[in-house]
């Protein structure tokens, strides 16, 4: 085993294929899907991908905000984050991750947790000035 998670599981194309089908997956969930609208799915995949590699061990290109203001002005719940979480784990399988490296991805994404839930909208900001919060009520 080398010395850190990303190499462990194959680099790049590992992480691409983990987050492709997590994408599949969120921009299919009838609930998740709405925290989405609007936005690249090539960029989604991306910045994920290049901010897993980094976190994971791997190169540091990741150019983006870190979670806590990248997603400051999403209400996230603790529920949204759990089936998401699953999604994720869901995904690692598919992807053919060995269960070892799936549980210690699955900590570094569990980790990311008090980020991004917030415990009410009043936790929501804009990231720039007249944002609007994304709220997406849970489906019936």
């Amino acid at each position: 085993m080398t010395t850190n998670l990303y190499d462990d599981v194959g680099g790049r194309p590992c992480i691409e294929r983990v987050h492709k089908r997590l994408y599949d997956k969120l921009l299919s969930h009838p609930w998740l899907k709405d925290f989405f609208k609007g936005n690249d799915r090539n960029h989604l995949e991306s910045q994920q991908t290049e901010f897993m590699m980094m976190i994971l061990g791997g190169p540091k290109i990741y150019g983006g905000r870190p979670p806590a203001t990248a997603h400051c002005h999403m209400f996230v719940t603790e529920e949204v984050f759990l089936i998401r979480h699953e999604l994720l784990k869901q995904s690692l399988t598919e992807a053919g991750v060995s269960p070892e490296h799936k549980l210690r991805w699955l900590e570094f994404d569990y980790g990311f947790k008090a980020a991004l839930v917030k415990k009410s909208i009043d936790d929501c900001e804009g990231r720039y000035k007249n944002e609007p919060i994304i709220v997406v009520d849970k489906p019936r």
